[in-house]
């Protein structure tokens, strides 16, 4: 609905949409950092990526490789597998995937 913003976007910037404009603002907060790791709709995003995982790979090694792959088009490093098992072990697939969309390779175009 066009007359009540959202406020998950405009923490994120986004332009008014009843306005054109040429170029977005561009900043980078704390407030916009958290908004990415804790806003529900962030969370909701990882665990649905994490059902995915799920679907394609059954143990927690390959199961990175694949979350990995969607995140980033690439597979881990052995010290980035290594490290991310660790956490999907102690903290469950969706806190990893809130991880890899927290990443600035996911968040950044360089």
């Amino acid at each position: 609905m066009r007359s009540v913003p959202n406020p998950f976007l405009e923490t994120l910037d986004c332009a008014d949409p009843n306005i054109n404009v040429p170029v977005r603002t561009t900043t980078m907060t704390a407030l916009q950092a958290l908004t990415l790791l804790n806003n529900p709709f962030m969370v909701k995003q990882a665990e649905y990526v994490a059902e995915r995982v799920k679907s394609m790979e059954k143990e927690p090694a390959r199961q990175v490789d694949a979350a990995f792959r969607l995140a980033f088009a690439r597979p881990p490093a052995p010290q980035e597998r290594a490290a991310m098992t660790a956490y999907v072990e102690r903290h469950g697939l969706a806190n990893a995937c809130r991880l890899l969309l927290n990443a600035n390779e996911f968040l950044f175009v360089d």
